[in-house]
């Protein structure tokens, strides 16, 4: 018996438009609520159950499927909302004329951007370990594993 014959005998609604029709407005309301935006929520509900229509003869709990889908896409749109504000305040904090281009600077560049901004935020913002950490998001042996491998790469980069 396939998943969505089982949720029939269940009295929980067989067909994907049924679930739809059932769940909808909670999903937007508890969306709403984590991101505090209608738009985004729309948004975010109408991915839920465009994943849900994908696996639904897969899936036997439907509403259990698009709570932990809602709840999980919200979330991260909130780590990102708060990478992107980070990265703006960083921005923001300092405006001079870029640094002579030498050799340095060139492999600087040559950097992943992960690595480029810890090098950056440690020599040349002067911050901590653990404002690193928080800045990116990451623990602090995470900063310090950056650190010491950007260097490495630098190393290389320069002495070739």
């Amino acid at each position: 018996m396939t998943n969505a014959a089982e949720r029939m005998d269940q009295g929980v609604g067989g067909s994907f438009e049924d679930v739809y029709n059932r769940t909808y407005r909670r999903m937007i309301r508890l969306a709403h609520v984590m991101t505090g935006s209608n738009d985004l929520a729309e948004e975010v509900v109408q991915d839920a159950f465009v994943g849900l229509y994908r696996r639904f003869d897969g899936v036997g709990d439907p509403d259990g499927y698009l709570y932990r889908s809602v709840t999980n896409a919200c979330k991260s749109r909130y780590r990102r909302k708060q990478v992107t504000d980070r990265l703006t305040r960083l921005r923001a904090v300092v405006a001079v004329d870029p640094p002579d281009i030498d050799e340095t600077w060139t492999a600087l560049q040559r950097l992943s951007p992960r690595r480029r901004a810890a090098v950056a935020l440690r020599y040349y913002a002067d911050l901590s370990i653990d404002d690193i950490a928080d800045i990116l998001g990451c623990r602090p042996a995470t900063v310090r594993s950056l650190l010491h491998r950007a260097l490495a790469d630098l190393k290389e980069l320069i002495v070739r």
